[in-house]
């Protein structure tokens, strides 16, 4: 996988499933992260505004987000996502859950 495009080259990436900025910080630092996978757990968890926590993401690493609404609703989690997307338009996937 391309680490900038998120495009698969058929070989294994390093991909950190997290919301802590402490850990996106370290991980990014060895060079081996291709990218950031965010969940709504691990987004409250860290109890910042998500707004905030994306933009400390996006700062502290250089591969895809990909980004899980936190909300619900189908409407609201669109919003959500464009809201995100807007931040930093090229670097955010959307990552959808495939049940609740």
């Amino acid at each position: 996988m391309n680490a900038q495009r998120g495009i698969s080259t058929g070989r294994s990436v390093l991909m950190l499933d997290t919301a802590c900025l402490d850990d996106v910080e370290q991980a990014s630092a060895s060079g081996l992260l291709a990218g950031i996978t965010t969940n709504p757990s691990l987004l409250r968890k860290e109890g910042e505004a998500l707004v905030h926590q994306l933009r400390a993401i996006f700062a502290a690493s250089q591969g895809p987000v990909f980004f899980q609404p936190t909300e619900a609703d189908t409407n609201a989690a669109r919003e959500q996502l464009a809201h995100a997307r807007a931040l930093h338009p090229d670097r955010v996937r959307a990552k959808l859950p495939l049940a609740e």
